[in-house]
């Protein structure tokens, strides 16, 4: 019932514009009313004033496209506006995180990750920097595992091996968390910081266990640092060690949290943390990293957003016109692949809260405490 209803909301906008324009002066046919769930809908304040916007209520309706930017940017877009003019129209436009290459299709659980998002200001802000990072889990590798991975920015996924992108410029040395659960039931959760700016020194290490006992070799592994290094093994017992490849006997068959910190002759310094199986019948999960690039995304601004609000008379006011005040903010909560447009566009349903300033051309709006869920257009 949800379902058919939203369909009959979008048909009506898949009318060309040409063909509204000749309707405007005759009789025409609105979506029609129901009262089955809503599916999509915003809440907050407008100016100090109540606004609830809801598709498929008091005429209004959701409407998704997606288009390309004069540099070459994809642009998400979703409106919800009313059939007859008779209120508000509120539009959200999310910028894809990166030019793609020709013929490629966008990764959607990339482009529209859940977190916080800048807004987009008309000029791209200088020095800005994003970070491209491929994680890959390690140890007992299994096609029905399942993997929970927390990237230390506010944002999670489910993938074996997830690409993710910072896009906070502030955030250099994330701590992202991976917890993995086996189809025997072994559960492991793993640490470390994410070293995104600084790889003058990287730090790894590997282990073998020793047949029939809890004995187990450690072996450091340093990239772009400086000798001599001085080294501190933590064996996640209360026991510590100060060899580059110590060995070391575990108490009991069971799970450690083995860390190893190195400093070279720099000073620069560097730490990895694993979890160690002391015994070869449990479960061993870890993760590695590699950051893939950096990029100054001028004049790009990429994964920014736009909010637009078009008031009952016409006027329109900008998230874009203006500098946002630092109690400004853009949160997608989640993301989700919803049925097609009436013109066969593919939809994300997206869950937001967001608080902005938007800037007309003689008085301003603040739109705060603002929440709901809205559609996204994209290819």
């Amino acid at each position: 019932m949800i379902s058919s209803i939203f369909k009959r909301v979008f048909r009506w906008r898949g009318i060309s514009w040409l063909a509204l324009a000749g309707l405007a002066c005759g009789v025409q046919d609105l979506p029609e009313p129901y009262e089955g769930d809503i599916v999509f809908e915003v809440r907050g304040n407008m100016a100090g004033e109540a606004l609830q916007l809801q598709a498929g209520r008091q005429d209004y309706f959701m409407t998704t496209t997606f288009s390309e930017d004069e540099e070459g940017v994809l642009v998400y877009t979703g409106r919800l506006e009313p059939v007859n003019g008779s209120g508000g129209s509120l539009e959200i436009a999310m910028r894809h995180y990166r030019l793609l290459s020709a013929g490629e299709s966008p990764r959607m659980d990339s482009a529209l990750a859940p977190g916080n998002y800048d807004f987009y200001t008309g000029e791209a802000p200088p020095g800005r920097m994003m970070y491209e990072v491929q994680f890959t889990n390690e140890g007992d590798v299994h096609p029905d595992n399942v993997y929970q991975w927390d990237f230390g920015d506010g944002t999670i996924s489910q993938q074996a091996n997830p690409v993710h992108i910072y896009t906070d410029s502030t955030l250099l040395n994330p701590e992202v968390c991976l917890e993995t659960l086996d189809p025997s039931g072994c559960t492991t959760s793993i640490c470390n910081p994410v070293n995104l700016a600084d790889s003058s020194c990287q730090v790894d290490f590997r282990h073998e266990l020793y047949p029939g006992l809890t004995f187990v070799t450690f072996f450091a592994e340093v990239q772009n640092g400086q000798p001599p290094y001085t080294y501190l093994w933590n064996f996640g017992d209360g026991y510590t060690a100060t060899l580059g490849n110590p060995g070391y006997f575990f108490a009991d068959p069971d799970h450690y949290e083995v860390c190893l910190t190195v400093t070279d002759a720099t000073g620069c310094q560097a730490t990895t943390c694993k979890t160690i199986a002391a015994d070869p019948v449990l479960c061993e999960h870890n993760f590695s990293y590699e950051v893939l690039r950096t990029r100054q995304p001028d004049p790009y601004q990429f994964a920014t957003v736009e909010v637009t609000w078009t008031d009952a008379e016409g006027r329109v006011y900008r998230s874009a016109a203006g500098e946002q005040p630092a109690e400004s903010y853009f949160e997608l909560l989640s993301a989700e692949p919803y049925e097609p447009n009436a013109d066969g566009v593919a939809t994300q349903r997206v869950r937001l809260r967001l608080q902005a300033t938007l800037f007309g051309d003689t008085d301003d709006l603040i739109f705060s405490a603002a929440e709901g869920t809205f559609g996204l257009g994209h290819p």
